[in-house]
């Protein structure tokens, strides 16, 4: 059945199927939402996981010391002298 009409109406009842409903967030929940992900990654001893959050031209300052680039930022994270640990609440 190539081109029948059930071929067309399978193909748009697909198509409603995986659109999903847009939710919009408020700037607080969104920095929550970011916060949380951040330092539970950080937490988790996985801190390459947080590559994707930096571009080449961000820099992170820790503990006095300067280090610019996602590479680098990673890196001075994976170094650490200590366990980082953080709680996250209100």
């Amino acid at each position: 059945m190539v081109g029948s009409g059930w071929d067309t109406f399978s193909k748009k009842t697909h198509s409603t199927i995986r659109r999903t409903e847009t939710t919009i967030m408020s700037s607080e929940e969104i920095a929550n939402a970011f916060i949380q992900h951040f330092y539970t990654t950080l937490d988790s001893g996985a801190p390459q996981n947080l590559h994707s959050l930096y571009q080449a031209g961000s820099t992170l300052t820790f503990e006095g010391t300067a280090v610019t680039g996602a590479d680098a930022i990673v890196a001075k994270y994976q170094v650490c002298r200590r366990p980082l640990k953080f709680y996250i609440g209100k």
